[in-house]
């Protein structure tokens, strides 16, 4: 089976990553593109809320609960251990041409990275990025910036910029990008 294109969002908490992905998979989706996404909530998050029966499961100590619908399932584990890492959970997902992914911000995948509008430099007139990188993390990873206004210029970076509302050219790139990686050009 072909291993899905592999895309992370990063940036910081309400830089509009969530709004971008979604608008993404309703763009890829219409075209019958499939795509999954992986989120990471490196402040904890709740499966269901406590009040629903899911919630309550959790609550009084089930380990995993799993619900089925006539509209598709849902397994939901509580692992006390270790986070899984993103190549675990990769491996979960459905089938699909993409994964997008949000936060993972310091993985070593191809990711865009979105510029909070609080990183603006008035004085030379263009974006300060937030350095995302590891050690062993390829700057070249790193596809291209969004940023929430004009203009499209950000310190010190030779990778393109993008305003955060160009859905039709982000989506354009990203099939370049999964033709590019598909045909090693």
């Amino acid at each position: 089976m072909k291993k899905p294109f592999v895309l992370g969002v990063a940036g910081y908490k309400n830089t509009g990553k969530t709004t971008l992905i979604c608008r993404l998979l309703e763009v890829f989706h219409a075209q019958g593109v499939v795509c999954s996404v992986i989120k990471h909530d490196a402040h904890g998050f709740t499966a269901s809320p406590p009040a629903s029966d899911t919630g309550r499961f959790f609550a009084t100590g089930a380990a995993s609960v799993a619900i089925a619908s006539p509209d598709g399932h849902m397994a939901l584990e509580r692992v006390y251990r270790f986070e899984p890492t993103l190549a675990d959970l990769l491996d979960q997902v459905a089938p699909s041409d993409v994964v997008l992914v949000e936060g993972f911000k310091r993985a070593p995948i191809q990711k865009l990275v979105m510029i909070d509008a609080t990183a603006y430099d008035a004085q030379r007139g263009l974006w300060c990025a937030p350095d995302f990188s590891v050690s062993s993390d390829d700057p070249s990873r790193i596809l291209g910036y969004l940023v929430p206004t004009l203009p499209l210029r950000v310190a010190g970076l030779n990778r393109p910029v993008y305003h955060r509302d160009e859905i039709d050219r982000l989506h354009f790139e990203v099939m370049r990008w999964i033709t590019e990686e598909s045909y090693g050009v």
